[in-house]
């Protein structure tokens, strides 16, 4: 469901803002397109977003700009931070306080319902994306799967030949600090990994399969010493 598509929703003047946590205090921002709202409209959503920046979950507030009745809406949904704001239209402010409860309620329960379930997708990507992954080494064709992205770690998982894993991390002060895991995120798009993302699985994989011939050829060695500090 796309958050700009207000006519066929019979909502005017609403939009949505996501903050997604991560490591290190990096947060991935999903910001409305107000470039199709008036000047004075945008002006009243920028207020309403304020509004809602410190709010407690499940708080829901009201304000003035100009005449106009904002309000902005916040709950905490995993590692999702949703923000609800939006201009109440004015033929809705003329019939009083009971319409412009029930107008702002109904908006922000839609919203809600798309965001959680956006966000919920998006965390189950992150906790197994299921790509596969594959790349010659030597003579071998080595085949994986991309486990784990969830912007900090990267991870890959090798099925054949050998067995394995190989991760490496995103984010600040991290090898690969200077790009980004996944290509610019909208409110809705599924996640899609980046072409350094990508690269970096085929490199993981690689890593995964010579820890796992060194394994193979050093075994006896590695159990002896694990028994040994047992």
């Amino acid at each position: 469901m796309n958050t700009l598509n207000r006519q066929k929703r019979n909502i005017s003047y609403q939009s949505v803002y996501v903050l997604e946590e991560r490591a290190e205090g990096c947060l991935v921002d999903w910001c409305y397109d107000s470039s199709h709202f008036s000047p004075k409209v945008r002006i009243a959503l920028d207020v309403a977003k304020e509004l809602c920046t410190h709010l407690e979950s499940g708080k829901l507030i009201f304000s003035e700009v100009n005449g106009t009745v904002i309000y902005g809406f916040f709950e905490q949904h995993h590692q999702f931070k949703i923000r609800i704001f939006g201009c109440v239209p004015s033929e809705i402010i003329k019939q009083g306080k009971q319409a412009i409860l029930e107008y702002v309620k109904k908006c922000i329960q839609e919203e809600l319902t798309a965001q959680k379930m956006c966000a919920d997708q998006r965390r189950a990507f992150y906790e197994k994306p299921d790509i596969p992954v594959q790349i010659e080494y030597g003579d071998t064709l080595l085949k994986g799967r991309i486990s784990h992205a969830d912007g900090v770690i990267l991870e890959v998982t090798l099925e054949e030949p050998g067995k394995g894993t190989a991760s490496t991390t995103y984010g600040y002060l991290s090898p690969n600090m200077r790009h980004a895991m996944f290509n610019e995120l909208k409110t809705h798009d599924v996640p899609e990994l980046s072409e350094h993302a990508l690269y970096g699985a085929r490199a993981l994989l690689r890593e995964a399969h010579q820890s796992w011939r060194y394994r193979e050829k050093n075994q006896e060695t590695i159990d002896l010493v694990r028994a040994l500090n047992n």
